[in-house]
């Protein structure tokens, strides 16, 4: 039974679709909705044949956009493998800021409000 007190939104996982093919490219989602802080946590992945193709970029800055609306969300942190520059690349185009790193992972922060 789903817990009707929590906004679904913030537990979708959304899916890209390329229009010309009606394919799927990939899909993101936020994961749970804001902590105290008004921070978000979103999370993302791209097909490997659509990689490279500026299709992640895009949707995250869309799902910026959406997050920028919502009065409880200050802020949307991210986390990435050190090895994989295609992912936190993403982040960085959509203005991110890397806050901090563990041994495996860098962690990103974009400041909405």
């Amino acid at each position: 039974m789903a817990d009707t007190n929590k906004d679904y939104l913030y537990s979708t996982l959304w899916t890209i679709i390329l229009k010309k093919t009606n394919k799927m490219v990939g899909d993101l989602c936020f994961v749970g909705e804001p902590n105290g802080d008004g921070e978000i946590e979103i999370g993302y992945g791209t097909y490997e044949e659509f990689r490279k193709n500026g299709f992640m970029t895009e949707a995250v800055g869309g799902m910026i956009k959406w997050a920028a609306k919502q009065p409880k969300v200050k802020a949307i942190i991210a986390s990435t493998e050190k090895s994989n520059y295609p992912s936190f690349s993403i982040l960085e185009k959509n203005n991110f800021i890397k806050i901090g790193e563990t041994d495996s992972l860098f962690n990103w922060r974009l400041k909405i409000a």
